[in-house]
């Protein structure tokens, strides 16, 4: 009888333990939601923004449009992850792929996404982007696309980040750093 109720005992301890390990890694990704094209708007619609002059993605060696490889359509290079955004090193140890540069409206207000970005998601059109500055601090709410995928495969991966922070400008000192991935899609070469 003893030893029944030892490994009953064991048994219920060791699946509540795994429910929890689910539960958590289930809750951490249920935020991230599935980027969508607007009307009329496909993957080849993507891949000639990401590979026009308008954009380019930092990558460990430089800053160019997506590399495509015309003999196989696959990508030409990879693209991994960001070590550095924007002077933060040691707080993106989530931030994947590598971080697509395209620039903002003519006016260098931080008003979201250019139209040539937004007009093939429409769920970027209208996100929230600021950035306020006082003697004190320097407070933003940025976004941010990552591309993500390997050198000879055909598909790789977007995601939209959400970055917010808040730096003390006399010392450098970072009173917040929250980012966060808030869309993701995967991209087929055609």
């Amino acid at each position: 009888m003893k030893k029944i109720i030892t490994m009953l005992s064991s048994i219920i301890f060791f699946t509540s333990i795994f429910n929890l390990i689910l539960n958590t890694i289930s809750c951490s990704n249920d935020n991230v939601k599935e980027l969508l094209f607007s009307e009329n708007k496909t993957d080849e619609n993507l891949i000639n923004l990401l590979k026009s002059d308008e954009i380019s993605i930092e990558t460990e060696y430089d800053n160019k449009p997506l590399q495509i490889n015309a003999e196989n359509n696959t990508l030409a290079i990879d693209y991994g992850d960001t070590k550095n955004l924007h002077g933060f090193s040691e707080n993106i140890s989530s931030f994947e792929g590598s971080q697509v540069i395209y620039g903002l409206y003519e006016d260098n207000k931080y008003l979201g996404f250019k139209k040539s970005v937004w007009s093939i998601f429409y769920q970027l059109f209208g996100l929230e982007f600021y950035l306020k500055e006082n003697m004190d601090s320097l407070e933003s709410q940025i976004y941010f696309m990552s591309v993500k995928g390997y050198m000879n495969n055909r598909l790789f991966d977007i995601f939209i980040y959400k970055l917010n922070y808040k730096v003390k400008i006399i010392n450098d000192e970072i009173e917040y750093f929250n980012l966060n991935k808030v869309y993701k899609k995967s991209i087929s070469i055609y």
